[in-house]
C-alpha cells in the first residue's frame, strides 16, 4: 500500500470501530431505559393500587431501588463511552497498557458477551507504557480480544497478561483451548496489518497464545 492508501484504510478502520463500539454502548443504554420504563409502568400500577386502599411500601422500595440501580448503570456506562470517546483528543501520547486493555474490555463487554467468553484480566507487575496513538490502540485491541474470543474452544476462556522485559513491553493473549489453525491466519487481514504497523507492533505466537510487543521504551 502507498501511504496514502495506508491512511484511508486506518481512517476506515478507526471509523467502522468507532461505530461498533457506539451502537453497542447506545444497546446497552437502551436496555437500562427499558427496564426503567418496566419499573415506571410498575408505579402506575401501584398508584392504582392505592387509590383502592391496597399499598405494599416493600414493592414500592423495591422498584424505587432497581430504577436507582438502572440509572447507576446508565452513569457508568456513559463514563466508560465519555473515555473512550476522548482517547481520540491526542494523536500522541504515553498510554498504560493494562488500563486501556480494560477500558477496552469494559466499553466491549456486551460484544464479548455475545461469545459467552470469560476474560480474565491478570494485573500488571507495574505500570507498562509506550506512546503511541490511544483510539487506534484501543482499536487494535479490540481486534486482539474479539479474535481470541473467537479462537477459544469448548473453554470459552481467554486470558490477558502483561510482560515486561528490559527492551519491550508485552501484552499476551492465552486461549486455553485454541482451535486449530487459529494462530495461522490471525490478523492476515489488510485492515489488521495497517493497524499493527501503524503502532509499530510486533506480533509473536506461541503454541496457545499471541502477543503484542512493542520495543520502545518511554
Amino acid at each position: 500500500m502507498t501511504k496514502k492508501e495506508n491512511i484511508s484504510a486506518l481512517t476506515e478502520e478507526g471509523f467502522r470501530f468507532f461505530g461498533t463500539m457506539s451502537a453497542s454502548t447506545t444497546h446497552e443504554i437502551k436496555n437500562t431505559l427499558a427496564i426503567i420504563n418496566e419499573n415506571i409502568g410498575l408505579l402506575d400500577d401501584l398508584s392504582m393500587m392505592a387509590q383502592d386502599g391496597i399499598l405494599s411500601t416493600d414493592q414500592i422500595s423495591g422498584i424505587s431501588q432497581n430504577i436507582k440501580k438502572q440509572v447507576q448503570r446508565s452513569n457508568n456506562i456513559l463514563k466508560k463511552f465519555n473515555t473512550f470517546s476522548h482517547s481520540t483528543d491526542i494523536s500522541d501520547k504515553v498510554i498504560d497498557l493494562e488500563e486501556t486493555v480494560r477500558l477496552t474490555v469494559d466499553i466491549a463487554s456486551r460484544l464479548i458477551s455475545n461469545y459467552k467468553v470469560t476474560i480474565e484480566i491478570i494485573p500488571a507487575a507495574s505500570h507498562l507504557n509506550v506512546r503511541g496513538n490511544q483510539f487506534f490502540l484501543e482499536n487494535m485491541f479490540w481486534k486482539a480480544i474479539e479474535s481470541a474470543c473467537r479462537g477459544t474452544g469448548e473453554q470459552k476462556k481467554v486470558v490477558i497478561e502483561f510482560k515486561q522485559h528490559k527492551e519491550t513491553r508485552e501484552v499476551w493473549f492465552s486461549i486455553g483451548d485454541i482451535k486449530t489453525g487459529f494462530l495461522d491466519t490471525l490478523f492476515s487481514s489488510a485492515e489488521e496489518r495497517v493497524l499493527i504497523n501503524h503502532l509499530d507492533i510486533d506480533v509473536k505466537k506461541n503454541s496457545n497464545r499471541f502477543g503484542l510487543i512493542w520495543s520502545e521504551t518511554i
